[in-house]
């Protein structure tokens, strides 16, 4: 117990704790820019989707050498639906620029369930049919969690910012434990041996309480760059989306964000745990070996 009070002493103090505070706080902040630049260019490309779409729905309908006619205009009933379309997609681009959010989803629902139609309807289309069954699912899913905008990597949202980028800060967080655990245990034992006798310790308890120590900062720091990401949805732009509805491809299926977070967040704890037991295991083999 002693050796675990002064370890985080000794974190706490350090100028270690300093570093690794200010790698997450620019690494968080560079995500957050990175993630705006990304809802811009979303959004430039959703507004040239619907047009593409509105264009290419036109051309079937109406060919551009106004010669020829429509190769679906002996099929009333594919005309009906090609004519239908138009105007849909052309409500839903004009909605997508008045920045009606919700009435574009709508709208949108309701585009791409006549796009599925007319590949049901042998209708060739570039937009696929898999593509516009995944678009009227999410948009419907995100119309039932009442959210108010479009696209997973909202600007404004902290969650979804943490969900676009867990991957990212798990990994730099891991890394900056390994970082520690392997220069403080160099610096204890090359540098600071005297330390190793002030306590009734010998150096394999000691390294254990390393890897312990090590754990814990690793779930210290996810704790407080989860706190960074909680003030920032909270004070600054009092907007929550937990149960924003994103594709997990591990379960095909879409779930709330928050339990995608939870899912990654847990598989860094098992990870971390079974890299550090397996180090242990590795100590202890070459140890017996180098006595025997």
């Amino acid at each position: 117990m002693n050796i675990l009070i002064l370890e985080y002493k000794k974190f706490i103090r350090s100028k270690i704790f300093i570093v690794i505070l200010s790698i997450i706080f620019i690494l968080l902040a560079t995500l957050f820019y990175k993630n705006y630049l990304n809802y811009q260019q979303v959004d430039i490309d959703k507004k040239h989707e619907l047009l593409m779409i509105k264009e290419e729905i036109s051309s079937i309908l109406y060919p551009a050498d106004k010669k020829s006619s429509c190769i679906y205009s002996k099929d009333k009933e594919k005309m009906n639906l090609l004519k239908n379309s138009l105007e849909i997609s052309e409500k839903t681009l004009k909605l997508k620029h008045s920045g009606d959010e919700k009435s574009f989803m709508e709208s949108a629902i309701l585009m791409y369930e006549k796009i599925i139609q007319m590949h049901k309807n042998n209708i060739k289309f570039s937009i696929s049919k898999s593509y516009a069954q995944y678009e009227k699912e999410r948009l419907s899913e995100i119309i039932k969690s009442n959210a108010n905008f479009q696209y997973e990597n909202a600007p404004l949202d902290g969650i979804l910012i943490e969900y676009n980028n867990i991957k990212y800060i798990l990994s730099t967080i891991f890394l900056l434990t390994i970082f520690y655990f392997f220069i403080t245990t160099y610096l204890d034992f090359y540098h600071h041996k005297g330390f190793l006798f002030t306590l009734p310790i010998n150096k394999n308890k000691f390294i254990n309480t390393k890897v312990l120590i090590s754990l814990l900062i690793n779930l210290l720091l996810i704790f407080i760059q989860l706190i960074l990401i909680f003030f920032y949805c909270y004070v600054i732009k009092w907007k929550t989306t937990f149960n924003y509805p994103v594709y997990f491809n591990f379960y095909d299926i879409f779930l709330p964000a928050y339990k995608i977070i939870l899912f990654y967040i847990s598989m860094e704890f098992i990870f971390v745990f079974l890299i550090f037991l397996i180090f242990l295991l590795a100590l202890k083999i070459y140890k017996k070996l180098k006595s025997n």
